[in-house]
């Protein structure tokens, strides 16, 4: 069953937090579980006129303790349920680069980017350097990613051998070269005309 509202473009995000287990649902082995949450959206608009602050238009959210395919099912069914699927152009998923998160969204037009946030984390947390990760920030940006990547290597000689300095470091590159294509945000991918994404909406 589809919905009726149509849209062209619909934003997704998806996250996970490990809480603590109390009670029955308590495993001696496993005393954390990942408590998946996922939403969607239409754009953004201000909280009031002249507002600085924004506020998601028509979100759905939809939650639980479940499996990677048990959450892929629960999106669909939330998104089926309010649109006409069949007329969504592009459908912009925002999340950490958990391999959960992208389960289940390979559907024509699905778009996957990086949370800005943990991209940005990530490269606080291995380059202690501030110019250097000035540098890296605007590689990024304009996906010259070859100059990331000799930038990095070039950081593990500059950090006397410390195990733990280069291990960060080699993490890094791990991270942004298993999701390479998630680097680049949906407004500077070509492939995409932004002229028709509706980020923000009018009071």
């Amino acid at each position: 069953m589809s919905g009726k509202r149509e849209v062209k473009v619909l934003f997704e995000e998806a996250n996970g937090v490990y809480l603590s287990m109390q009670g029955k649902s308590r495993n001696k082995r496993k005393r954390k579980k990942e408590f998946k949450i996922g939403i969607a959206y239409e754009g953004w608009q201000e909280r009031y006129p002249g507002s600085k602050e924004y506020k998601t238009v028509e979100k759905i959210a939809y939650a639980g303790y479940l499996t990677p395919e048990e959450f892929s099912n629960l999106r669909e069914a939330y998104v089926c349920e309010k649109y006409n699927v069949d007329e969504i152009k592009y459908r912009i998923l925002n999340g950490d680069g958990a391999a959960w998160i992208e389960k289940g969204h390979d559907c024509e037009g699905s778009v996957f980017q990086l949370d800005p946030y943990h991209l940005s984390k990530s490269v606080i947390r291995a380059v202690k350097d501030k110019k250097a990760r000035a540098h890296i920030f605007k590689w990024l940006k304009k996906g010259e990613l070859d100059k990331v990547y000799e930038k990095i290597e070039a950081l593990k000689y500059n950090c006397d051998g410390l195990v733990s300095e280069i291990k960060k470091l080699s993490d890094l590159r791990t991270y942004l070269k298993t999701h390479e294509k998630g680097i680049k945000g949906y407004q500077s991918r070509e492939e995409i005309k932004t002229t028709s994404l509706p980020r923000r909406f009018n009071l």
